[in-house]
């Protein structure tokens, strides 16, 4: 059985992420409905073009308030669930830095449909 590192391991370790990719780049719900952020799948990419495995991630949502109903996110971290039309995005950040020294940020659309 494999397991990731902890936090603290895995930053000494020195990982470098220098940019993100996910999927999907636009995420669209129904009022009522519920998306499963274990569905996002990201590839984090060191400086050299390689795969990181295990990078940890964060995420901010930047919208209107009332949009979504996270207590399902703040309970759990897992699913987020639209309560109101509107648009917003959310935030991909990487706790690793990059080579740059800044820490990558990636956006995706969020859409709540009536």
């Amino acid at each position: 059985m494999h397991t990731a590192p902890s936090l603290n391991e895995f930053l000494s370790q020195g990982t470098l992420v220098d940019w993100l990719e996910f999927f999907p780049i636009e995420i669209e719900i129904a009022v009522g409905e519920a998306y499963a952020l274990a569905q996002l799948r990201v590839t984090a990419y060191g400086p050299e073009g390689s795969i990181e495995e295990h990078v940890p991630l964060s995420l901010d949502l930047e919208g209107p308030d009332g949009l979504l109903d996270l207590r399902d996110w703040r309970t759990y971290g897992e699913t987020i669930t639209g309560s109101r039309p509107g648009s917003a995005t959310l935030w991909v950040h990487s706790i690793a830095g990059s080579s740059s020294g800044a820490r990558v940020s990636q956006p995706i659309h969020l859409t709540v449909t009536p």
